[in-house]
């Protein structure tokens, strides 16, 4: 997993499990205020990936989200197309 935050983001990391031969594995992370993306990588594909924002919380399978949280307190929720794959 990789992520990347704005530079007025903020995010709190709550819970991060992996064992690389598990599939318990866990992450929650909480996210406030500011822009923040990643690729979600082995914990999503092996156990629960979550990500907790004022107006929801999203389970992530594996895939590429982008999250924006605006000051006025809006939240924007797309995923983006990764590298070398075409959906």
């Amino acid at each position: 997993t990789s992520f990347n935050l704005s530079s007025n983001a903020r995010m709190a990391l709550n819970e991060f499990v992996y064992d690389p031969n598990g599939n318990s594995n866990a992450t929650l992370f909480n996210l406030s205020k500011g822009t923040f993306a990643f690729v979600a990588g082995n914990i999503a594909k092996t156990g629960d990936m979550k990500i907790d924002t004022p107006v929801a919380t999203m389970g992530i399978r594996g895939t590429t989200p982008h999250v924006e949280i605006s000051d006025s307190g809006t939240v924007t929720f797309s995923t983006l197309i990764e590298p070398g794959k075409n959906t």
